[in-house]
């Protein structure tokens, strides 16, 4: 596209972690305008491609055979990566003006077995501020827009693990508008070390493909997918990715609720975790589980184990509970006998579901007491009645295959009988009583599973008291606040699984 203008590409910037390259001088003025007109809001309207406006601006997906500019441009930045779009079809433009920007991100995704490894983002016009800045990159780097500029860079490392110094931020436009077409390089990790092998054996050209400043890549030893839904925080895929790029495992996710049902199994070898709690995460785990299919589940049904209810099987195995039964009836007569038998008020009352302490509440009087049992009875929402322990602390233990990772105290929140997880560095990292910490190892073993997030109250007496095994659990509040590598664990013990079973 540039010898009939007798352009001159130079490199303006290039970074090794990530490898990033900002190239100048590769589109002519001649091209820059072609592109412009070719994804200009008129144009796009004629030819039925929708824009969606936010904070970001207004962005659409462009076909690349809408216009032979489009792919033109298409095989000018595969060459400059390196690496074939295994979906290339389409260039997402972007209309920004003043006040849109971009929060900080990595490019992350999948779409089968294929991931989102590169970027480029060629710009069409320059404006004042929304500078792309990658605030990881070795050395810290801004890119200022400039017509005809293109930024490339790689989201992953050599194995194919996402790469944590790819993150990079919009800042807000302060004046003009900011014109940019988006590539996103998707493939697989065999095709991406073919394309690294390829590259390495082609003949040096006027500008290496990006992908050569990638080392040797080292086999991957196996493949986690994870299971993701709405509502799912961020801290909790990000330690995932960590720890798998740590472990050299190769990561995927996989969105529940858009997952296409004739997906077929995994691979056995492979490695599943559902860290997400929907109804639709529970049915891709099982949609994607099959013998073989390594998990935390710890019975060979794998998500298919029919599970009980906890503190019924729990005071089968011996372990102590609060004293608690079902809440099944609202009449009064059952509900006087019911507090007789836990010991007074005030009981504890909660609902079946919930999670973070919502639905559990406290009825200190039989007037409380039959208002509550009214609505759960009427609304058939289920609801169990405990005995309440005054004055206990109530410990999280994180419990990976028979192993306490971590264990951390959560403190009463004020005006509340209910705990909240502690901001307070002293209350983690400490050690649990050999008492305690065995009472959540055999909890995770009786609830059928090998991860486990496990609520135990501790008396003043030091009487310990059993609340539940959560799996799945939120476990990264151990790692932000304490020492604890809790997805490194759970990497390894599915490792260790995997390996027992092939």
């Amino acid at each position: 596209m540039t010898e009939a203008e007798g352009a001159e590409p130079r490199v303006v910037h290039e970074r090794s972690r990530p490898p990033l390259r900002v190239v100048d001088g590769l589109l002519g003025d001649v091209q820059v305008s072609r592109l412009r007109a070719a994804v200009s809001p008129e144009r796009l309207a004629a030819s039925g491609v929708t824009l969606n406006r936010d904070q970001h601006g207004a962005a659409g997906e462009v076909p690349v055979g809408a216009d032979p500019v489009l792919g033109e441009l298409a095989a000018l930045l595969t060459d400059l990566i390196g690496i074939p779009n295994a979906f290339g079809e389409t260039l997402r433009v972007r209309h920004a003006g003043r006040g849109h920007f971009h929060p900080l991100h990595l490019d992350t995704y999948s779409r089968g077995d294929a991931a989102l490894v590169a970027t480029a983002i060629v710009y069409l016009s320059g404006c004042e501020g929304g500078v792309t800045r990658f605030p990881s990159a070795e050395p810290s780097l801004s890119v200022a827009p400039a017509p005809g500029r293109v930024a490339v860079w790689l989201n992953v490392r050599a194995d194919g693990t996402p790469e944590a110094a790819a993150r990079h931020a919009i800042a807000p436009i302060l004046d003009g508008e900011r014109t940019t077409l988006a590539w996103f390089v998707y493939a697989s990790a065999p095709a991406l070390a073919a394309a690294w092998e390829s590259a390495h054996a082609a003949p040096p050209g006027e500008l290496r493909p990006l992908l050569l400043d990638l080392p040797r890549p080292e086999p991957l030893r196996g493949e986690l997918t994870v299971i993701t839904d709405h509502g799912l925080p961020d801290t909790t895929l990000d330690s995932l990715r960590r720890a798998a790029a740590a472990a050299r495992v190769g990561y995927r996710e996989v969105q529940a609720s858009s997952l296409d049902p004739r997906v077929p199994p995994l691979e056995p070898g492979a490695m599943l975790f559902r860290p997400a709690t929907t109804m639709a995460s529970f049915r891709a785990e099982r949609q994607l589980w099959r013998p073989g299919v390594a998990t935390v589940h710890a019975t060979p049904a794998g998500p298919f184990a029919l599970h009980v209810e906890q503190w019924t099987a729990f005071a089968r195995a011996g372990l102590p509970t609060p004293r608690s039964l079902r809440l099944e009836r609202a009449d009064h007569e059952f509900l006087a006998e019911a507090v007789e038998w836990l010991g007074g008020f005030p009981v504890v009352v909660r609902v079946d579901s919930g999670e973070g302490g919502d639905g559990v509440l406290l009825a200190e009087s039989m007037p409380a007491l039959r208002g509550l049992a009214d609505l759960f009875v009427s609304r058939g929402m289920g609801g169990r009645m405990a005995t309440f322990v005054p004055g206990a602390m109530h410990w999280r233990l994180i419990v990976v295959g028979g192993q306490v990772v971590t264990a951390y105290r959560n403190p009463t929140r004020d005006a509340d009988f209910r705990s909240e997880p502690s901001s307070d560095p002293a209350d983690y990292g400490l050690e649990p009583s050999a008492e305690m910490a065995d009472l959540a190892v055999r909890a995770t073993a009786v609830a059928g599973v090998c991860f486990a997030g496990v609520d135990v109250l501790e008396h003043p007496s030091g009487r310990l008291y059993l609340l539940e095994a959560n799996f799945p659990c939120y476990f990264p509040q151990g790692e932000a606040f304490g020492a604890a590598d809790v997805s490194g664990a759970l990497i390894a013990f599915l490792l260790a699984r995997r390996d027992a079973t092939v």
